[in-house]
Formats: structure tokens, sequence, C-alpha cells
């Protein structure tokens, strides 16, 4: 049977939790990680074992986030020299079009510098800015955690946007964000994804990696009507809101 939406985006987090679990192995990985101040005040909302992991990230631990673990996760892949650490942890509230993304990123030493964003969307256009999806800079996260991100940055402004026409966009949005995307797929995160093979479940696992590659299509190669259609339904509730209010 093949994986559904909701399976393809918990099980891609399930892969890349662990897989990062592993780089934990690394000893500059590890190095950056504990000597973060976000390690040294949080390190309770930190999850690594994989036993934990698997659970955590599973269809059913999915559902049960609100009330269980509300962790962050360890990412394996990034390429920039001075980014040593990054982790992700994801929430999903009522459906797949309300899920949210958080990611905190350390860097190497001497400094162990801090940065935060968010992924999500707003509530309403009408009564939030934000109103829309978007990837923005942060330094307060859910359970009271507040991030040491370095001194005069905004956290408020730029919202870039984020095509959500697709389920679990913030999910993907995150992660491409740390990987990139070719069209062709000899890059970014379904190649990616295919060297992860091991941490997969060996019954669905190229129906995954081909879910994540039509996913990702759709959000950032296909231009087709889906996308226009909520383009121009967005247009017109703001016209119709502004004839009501001239």
């Amino acid at each position: 049977m093949k994986p559904g939406q909701s399976e393809t985006a918990i099980e891609l987090m399930r892969i890349l939790a662990l897989a990062g679990s592993s780089r934990l192995n690394d000893p500059a990985v590890v190095n950056a990680l504990i000597n973060s101040q976000f390690y040294q005040q949080y390190q309770a909302e930190i999850e690594t074992d994989p036993q934990a992991i698997g659970r955590d990230l599973s269809p059913s631990g999915a559902k049960n986030r609100r009330n269980g673990s509300m962790k962050f996760y360890p990412l394996p892949f990034f390429h920039a020299s001075h980014i040593e650490c990054v982790l992700f942890r994801p929430h999903f509230f009522s459906g797949w079009d309300a899920s949210k993304v958080e990611i905190i990123q350390i860097g190497c030493a001497p400094d162990h510098a801090e940065l935060g964003y968010r992924i999500e969307r707003g509530r309403h256009g009408d009564v939030d800015r934000h109103g829309y999806l978007h990837v923005q800079m942060a330094a307060n996260f859910h359970r009271g955690i507040q991030l040491a991100i370095p001194s005069g940055l905004s956290t408020k402004h730029p919202a870039f946007p984020i095509n959500d026409t697709q389920p679990y966009a913030p999910v993907y949005a995150a992660m491409i964000a740390f990987t990139g995307l070719q069209k062709d797929w000899n890059g970014g995160l379904a190649n990616e994804l295919q060297n992860l093979r091991q941490y997969g479940n060996s019954t669905n696992f190229n129906h995954i990696v081909a879910s994540v590659k039509t996913t990702c299509h759709a959000m950032f190669f296909n231009r087709g009507k889906n996308f226009q259609s909520k383009i121009a339904g967005q247009l017109g509730l703001w016209l119709a809101k502004l004839q009501r209010n001239p």
C-alpha cells in the first residue's frame, strides 16, 4: 500500500532525524551542540535517542504530539562550513494545512552562534500582516524557549512567503532549505534521501522517495492551475474587502 501524504511527510522527518542522530558521532557536531547556550539551557528539549525518534515521528506519535513529546530533532545535512548542528521541531495541528516547523541553527567554535527560524502560517490575512505561509527569523519558540540570537537582528521582518499549495509544505520547505532542490533530481532533497536508505522502511522506501519528488515538483516547478487559482482567490478576497471598505 502506497503511503499517503501524511505518512510520507512523517516518514521523511523520521528518516532525516535518525540520520541526524547518527551525525552526533562526529566530534565537531557534538562539540558545537553541547557548547551552545541552547543546549545548556534546553538539553531536555532535544531528542537524540533513535528509539524515541522512531516512536515520536510515526503516524500515531504525530497525532499525539500535543500530549506527548514536543522535542527538537537533529538534521543530518548542512554543507556550509560555519554550520555545525541544525535542529528542527515539527508541529501538527488540526490538519496538514496548519502544520509548522521550527529550526535552530548552531554555528561552529568559538562562538557557537545560534539562529532560529519558524516556518508557519499566520492566522488570517485580515488580522495578521503575516497571514500567509512564510519563514522568518525567530527568538521565541513554543514551550517558553528563548534563543540568544545575535543582538540587533530583527525577528519580525522579512517574512518570506512560501508556496502552500501542497500538503505539509512547511516540512518540505524546511528540509529543502538545507539540501537544495534540482529539477533533474541529481541533487537536493530527493538525492540526499536516496543516500539515507538505511534509515528508512525497506517496504515503502521507494514510494516515499517518489512521493517526495512529486510534492517538491508541485511546490517549486509546477506553475499550474492550482497555484494560479489560489493566487486568484486571494486577490478576489482582497478586492471584495476593498469594495466593502473603500
